[in-house]
């Protein structure tokens, strides 16, 4: 375990001689701040490649309704979830917003 702590600390702490003077919650400390970068850059990098697909099919139109359809379960299945979290706002008119607005203007 010492030597795998090593191996990922070293290059972002100076060297191994900085990693053994570390005590071990130090050490776990820079591990979880290590797995929180990687973590961050494997979302860019997602979110990335998702706009790339996206400025792509925007510039080539499909040519077909086959296509268009294979575009569409390409997107659900690359979109990331920070996007496929969000919904649309919904169409539905709120007739009871619109009652006391009426009843109050």
């Amino acid at each position: 375990m010492e030597e795998a702590i090593i191996h990922r600390l070293s290059p972002e702490l100076g060297g191994r001689s900085e990693v053994l003077a570390l005590t071990l919650m130090e050490a776990l400390g820079h591990m979880c701040m290590l797995k929180d970068k990687e973590e961050a850059k494997h979302k860019e990098d997602k979110m990335n490649r998702y706009l790339d697909f996206l400025a792509r099919i925007h510039s080539h139109p499909p040519q077909s309704t086959e296509q268009a359809r294979a575009r569409r379960e390409f997107d659900m299945k690359i979109k990331p979830a920070e996007i496929a979290k969000l919904q649309e706002p919904s169409k539905e008119t709120d007739v009871e917003l619109l009652r006391k607005l009426k009843e109050g203007g």
